[in-house]
């Protein structure tokens, strides 16, 4: 079973950045969309529903308040502290309001978080919960927020920064245990089609 989706980290509530990345979501046909953190506003998340018909499932960032949760809720799915099927994924979520206490025991293919582990990172500054969180669940693919530009390691992956202009696409498959992660800059998405 393969699964593909776009992810993004700090959509920052902005219309026009919305609008970009709808229509790049169907200029390389992606149905699925997971916000890293930092969405800032309801309102994105449930025009990128309605306006785009992506499916939705995000965590919460530093910026992001009990507002956003509930739209992630109502509009797609939250993946804040549990385990969620998703295209045929089991996605363990871990955003600034979980603590580990709360998280379940369960077996999972892809953990998201909104900042980047030390050991499970490839940016800084790290946190060593998310290496707990990683190396308890022993996911095929970890995929972090928290940095700004996009950046890769041996089992994880950030897209960078939306608000740089970056998202980053997720190719998974299942059967084989393999994985493609690819960062792309919305402009160079729009440009080439």
């Amino acid at each position: 079973m393969s699964s593909r989706f776009l992810v993004v980290y700090e959509l920052m509530g902005t219309k026009p950045v919305e609008r970009l990345l709808c229509l790049a979501s169907k200029l390389l046909g992606m149905r699925t969309l997971i916000m890293l953190g930092n969405t800032v506003s309801p309102l994105s998340v449930s025009r990128l529903v309605r306006d785009c018909k992506l499916s939705i499932a995000g965590i919460l960032g530093d910026l992001d308040n009990p507002a956003v949760a509930r739209a992630f809720q109502s509009e797609g799915l939250l993946l804040e502290c549990r385990v969620a099927q998703l295209e045929g994924l089991r996605i363990l979520g871990h955003g600034v309001s979980c603590s580990l206490q709360s998280l379940p025991a369960a077996e999972v293919d892809l953990v998201v978080t909104a900042k980047p582990g030390i050991q499970w990172g490839c940016c800084k500054p790290g946190s060593d919960i998310v290496d707990y969180i990683c190396n308890t669940y022993k996911p095929l693919l970890a995929i972090t927020g928290g940095c700004n530009t996009p950046c890769q390691g041996s089992k994880v992956f950030s897209p960078g920064s939306l608000r740089l202009n970056y998202v980053g696409l997720i190719e998974l498959d299942l059967r084989n245990r393999t994985w493609r992660v690819t960062a792309k800059r919305l402009d160079e998405i729009l440009n080439n089609y």
